[in-house]
């Protein structure tokens, strides 16, 4: 009984001397990590790391995710009658413009320090805090300091000795360094008249891009299926002078198009041919446009700003496309196992389907501006032994010519099989087969070859 008692004894002592040692541990923590301190005089951040999952950097894991804690107490303030939101609403960002904002503050947290550290084996603590007065003293001072070097780069923008590429960098460069402070006031005087300067470099850039004119050097682009090649040419100019070295962007929802360059030549001339049409339908529309996006990604990394000067679109002209398609006289030689019929099947087909097509034929080939010439002739196969079924084979030939003999197009198909219960039946299932291969085949690939430059 004494064993038993002497047990229950250590026992019980062992407990406490555990729980003491819990609770001397607890004790040891520090009290701003157990109670986050609150402040009216300073912004506070704490931050920790895992040991064990950062073993090499956690000092500095500990220190960026204490002053990302610091950074979320600096609430970021837009004013509803701001220019800001004003420009938000009228240009499609793809951002909120108050998250982009309260990310940049990162770029602008000084004079923070630290306070205290704490570890353990498992975990480190890092205690920042930023003096609110002092913050709000180096704000003033970063901001007055950004807006004087964006004018800077307003001047150099609208400066008429600075070249046009140029021009568009520095109004780019004039928006990007005042990216963190977006949601200050920003007025300063500019030739002695105080102006938001946000909103006098939109303005400034508006004005700017007002100045740039593209026409197309053709008075009417009319274009006949055939002809080759099918040139465009379109010119870029600045308060009424020849533009070389712009980018332009072109684009056709029918049409496929090759442009010579990228740029406008010395002449500010940019040429570019049609490569396809991918319909027949009388009208089309090119849409031309100058690409300033090489010039945007060179200037700034900000999707912000980028969104911004992408939004502020250039003119841009749309110009119509004229198609008309050639007149074709067509004419076919059948032959049927040696003679002639004037049943010419071939012909009704192809003549048919190119009326179905939009393209008109004409019986005097005076006034064709093509010549459609189609050749076939059958051959008597053989006979199926043991069966009542007789073979013919049609090769058939289509060439098509300009009035000056060029050739368009031309196609031979051969062996097409008829089976019949005689000759004259496989015969005329040979060519009933040759029709088939006029309307799925070559009647396609005769309008391809000419809609394709």
């Amino acid at each position: 009984m004494n064993r038993v008692y002497f047990f229950l004894i250590l026992i019980f002592l062992n407990s406490c001397s555990t729980q003491k040692k819990i609770a001397d541990k607890t004790e040891i923590l520090p009290l701003w990590i157990k109670e986050f301190p609150i402040s009216q005089t300073y912004y506070i951040g704490i931050g920790v790391a895992d040991k064990k999952l950062n073993p090499t950097d956690f000092i500095k894991v500990a220190q960026k995710n204490a002053l990302q804690n610091l950074i979320s107490q600096i609430k970021v303030s837009i004013s509803s009658q701001s220019f800001l939101l004003k420009m938000e609403r009228d240009l499609d960002f793809k951002q909120d413009i108050k998250s982009v904002i309260e990310i940049k503050a990162d770029d602008v947290i000084e004079g923070y320090e630290l306070v205290n550290s704490f570890t353990n084996n498992n975990e480190y603590w890092v205690y920042y805090r930023l003096n609110k007065s002092l913050y709000k003293e180096i704000k003033i001072a970063k901001t007055k300091e950004a807006v004087n070097e964006s004018k800077f780069f307003l001047q150099k923008a609208i400066s008429n000795s600075t070249s046009h590429k140029n021009q568009y960098i520095y109004f780019v460069s004039a928006l990007n360094i005042l990216e963190p402070y977006l949601n200050e006031p920003l007025f300063t005087k500019i030739n002695g008249e105080e102006v938001n300067l946000l909103s006098e470099i939109i303005t400034q850039f508006r004005a700017y891009l007002d100045k740039y004119q593209i026409r197309s050097l053709k008075q009417e682009n009319l274009f006949t299926i055939g002809e080759n090649p099918f040139s465009l040419k379109f010119i870029v100019e600045h308060n009424n002078e020849k533009e070389p070295d712009i980018p332009l962007q072109i684009n056709s929802s029918s049409l496929e198009i090759n442009k010579f360059s990228e740029k406008t030549d010395f002449e500010g001339v940019l040429t570019a041919n049609i490569m396809k049409f991918k319909n027949l339908n009388k009208l089309h529309k090119i849409e031309v446009i100058i690409d300033f996006q090489n010039w945007l990604e060179e200037t700034s990394s900000s999707e912000l700003i980028k969104d911004v000067f992408k939004n502020i679109k250039p003119k841009k002209i749309e110009v119509p496309i004229y198609l008309s398609t050639p007149k074709i006289f067509v004419n076919s030689t059948e032959k049927h196992h040696g003679e002639l019929n004037n049943n010419n099947v071939l012909q009704f087909a192809v003549e048919s389907e190119l009326h179905n097509s939009g393209f008109s034929t004409v019986q005097n080939k005076h006034n064709a501006d093509l010549i459609m010439t189609i050749n076939s002739r059958t051959e008597k196969g053989r006979h199926i032994n043991g069966q009542r079924m007789f073979v013919s084979f049609l090769n058939m030939s289509i060439g098509v010519k300009d009035l000056s003999s060029r050739s368009i197009f031309s196609k031979n198909i051969d062996q097409i099989k008829g089976i019949q219960l005689d000759f004259n039946k496989a015969d005329k299932n040979a060519y009933q087969q040759g029709v088939k291969e006029i309307k799925n085949k070559l009647i396609p690939e005769f309008i391809n070859s000419l809609t394709t430059n």
